[in-house]
């Protein structure tokens, strides 16, 4: 005797017609299983599933009314049809447009804004020895970033937090590490390369800690933006400043400029002019918001 989930539903319905309709509800609950899985927004499938429904009643009462028609009501239904079908070939090919051409408006711009991917630095163990930085090389390329000229004799590193100043310099957001450059005390500069291009980034600045009597003085940087060509198409920075009480996180952000030009690098600048507690800028949780690259020249 065959007692498998799919036999006993075909022999229910044999015996009971109605449950039949049992086989659509377990239709629903599988795509809401399907959703789940691929952990897509619920609301995709509960709105998804209602339009679907509304459109299989149209059908079905449409069907029916064309089956028992006269001949006026097939020439309406021949109009209705020939719209529709006019309006599904208008619609795919201004999707086409939009996703390829951004026109008549960009395909992006109805869509949820992307989420960024996110490099805190942090998977590199420093807590063994907090005082000795790591070359953030190998950290940097897992994430498709290649690091190119760099200041000569400098080296871009990952820091513990604990191992500067004690732990009573700075404060990472997501501890224990930041990136930053070390190895002199004269302007420095190091570029970031990106394996695929940006429609922004952001990185936070953490959190000063003045626990000296002479407070905390940070350096004068800045971060440039480049195009595909090295041409820079945005900028932020500080001058150097320097505080007698503790300040706060800053977040710092460089948008690509749009009409088709995204951020392939970034370069950043920094000057301690010999007296800055570090010889660059502390880098925390650098955020990168990929473009899609048929929309960047």
């Amino acid at each position: 005797m065959n007692l498998s989930p799919a036999q006993v539903l075909i022999d229910a319905q044999k015996a009971v017609p109605a449950v039949r309709y049992a086989a659509g509800v377990a239709g629903i609950a599988a795509v809401v299983a399907i959703v789940a899985g691929f952990r897509l927004d619920p609301r995709i499938a509960v709105f998804g599933t209602i339009i679907v429904l509304g459109l299989m009643f149209v059908l079905v009462v449409f069907s029916a009314l064309v089956a028992h028609a006269g001949p006026a009501l097939v020439n309406l239904a021949l109009v209705a049809a020939w719209c529709f079908l006019l309006l599904t070939v208008a619609t795919s090919a201004m999707l086409m447009t939009s996703y390829f051409f951004a026109w008549p408006k960009s395909i992006g711009s109805y869509l949820p804004p992307p989420t960024p991917e996110v490099l805190n630095f942090d998977t590199e163990n420093t807590y063994s020895d907090p005082e000795t930085p790591i070359d953030a090389g190998a950290y940097l390329g897992a994430f498709g970033i290649e690091l190119e000229n760099k200041t000569a004799g400098t080296r871009v590193v990952l820091i513990n937090h604990l191992g500067s100043y004690g732990g009573k310099a700075f404060l990472p957001v997501s501890r224990p590490n930041v990136l930053t450059q070390m190895g002199s005390i004269d302007p420095v500069t190091f570029t970031l390369i990106f394996s695929r291009p940006l429609s922004r980034l952001s990185f936070v600045m953490p959190p000063l800690i003045a626990a000296a009597e002479s407070g905390i003085t940070f350096p004068k940087w800045r971060a440039y933006g480049l195009d595909a060509q090295g041409v820079e198409i945005a900028s932020v920075g500080s001058d150097q400043f320097g505080s007698h009480i503790h300040t706060d996180s800053r977040t710092f952000t460089l948008p690509a400029p749009g009409s088709g030009v995204c951020i392939k690098a970034v370069r950043f600048d920094s000057d301690s002019e010999r007296h800055a507690a570090f010889a660059a800028i502390l880098i925390d949780d650098l955020a990168l918001w990929y473009a899609p690259s048929n929309q960047c020249q």
